[in-house]
């Protein structure tokens, strides 16, 4: 069942990995991926933690994701979010509708880890479940799942250098997953699901109320911008001072709706540029679209003035 289990999570039950471990983007198709901050010795154990969220693999129905999800509450719903930046364009509500229903159900099958002693059950962490997919030769770790409590375990199989990813084999032996290290996808496909996937992740911070609670797992350096602080000083949003808190995020200044249709405009118009120039072999299209930028472009310039 999807079980929210934060707030009856016990100290000793987890490992707090801030200090050898970080989520921070990969820069592929991959998305987020947990990197070691530190050099980690073969046979080290570097995550456990108990699930966040648990449901039943064999059951993932709109019926039981209904109830499950309804039941955490609003609050529950809200605190899921902040661990997850994939949630946090579901509306918190006792009555989700149809698109919240879809994005939450591809969402668990995306982060869901299946126990190896029970296949049917399926469990999502706040840590593990930003673990990437690698192939048995190339994985440097491997996780044991606790068949009661859905603990997770993972544990190195091989030294692990600081700055490098952590990976694990998901053993999903139907399917076809591909291999972080020796298996790229294909470069049309990786750019056009990169590109996305950037532009999803600045939606859903612009979602996020302003001044709201940031996710704790949030990389700073992916969405590093200089904004003022209380002293008058310039500061790199999300990174950590030196006294080892993270700096005030304050509110942006409100934008015309006209504006922000125009910028979203001038970028999907970019995008079908580069897409064009890659494969079509006249290019007049990506000609005719690159013009029909620039003009968005001087337009917004003639506004602005």
């Amino acid at each position: 069942m999807l079980t929210e289990e934060v707030e009856t999570m016990q100290a000793e039950d987890r490992l707090e990995n801030e200090g050898i471990l970080r989520v921070a983007e990969t820069g592929t198709i991959r998305g987020l991926g947990v990197f070691a901050k530190a050099n980690v010795p073969q046979g080290h154990r570097v995550i456990f933690e108990r699930p966040v969220m648990s449901c039943a693999a064999a059951t993932l129905t709109d019926a039981s994701l209904y109830y499950e999800w309804t039941k955490v509450g609003v609050e529950g719903q809200n605190r899921l979010k902040r661990l997850f930046w994939k949630l946090r364009l579901l509306p918190s509500s006792e009555n989700p509708g149809f698109y919240t229903m879809r994005r939450l159900k591809s969402f668990v099958r995306e982060h869901a880890y299946l126990q190896k002693s029970d296949p049917k059950k399926a469990n999502i962490y706040k840590w593990c479940s930003y673990l990437n997919h690698a192939c048995g030769k190339c994985a440097n770790a491997d996780y044991t799942v606790d068949s009661f409590s859905g603990a997770i375990s993972v544990t190195t199989t091989r030294s692990v250098q600081a700055g490098e990813e952590v990976i694990v084999n998901y053993n999903r032996g139907k399917q076809n997953l591909h291999c972080t290290a020796c298996k790229p996808p294909g470069t049309f496909r990786r750019n056009w699901t990169l590109l996305r996937y950037r532009f999803l992740r600045w939606s859903a911070r612009r979602a996020w109320p302003a001044g709201g609670e940031e996710p704790t797992l949030f990389p700073p350096e992916y969405d590093a911008a200089v904004v003022p602080t209380p002293e008058g000083k310039s500061a790199v949003a999300g990174q950590l001072d030196e006294s080892g808190s993270t700096s005030t995020i304050l509110p942006e200044a409100p934008r015309e709706s006209g504006a922000i249709f125009a910028r979203f405009r001038g970028v999907y118009l970019r995008m079908l540029a580069f897409f064009h120039r890659r494969h079509s072999p006249a290019g007049q299209d990506a000609k005719d679209i690159e013009l029909e930028s620039e003009n968005d472009t001087a337009d917004r310039g003639n506004q602005a003035q």
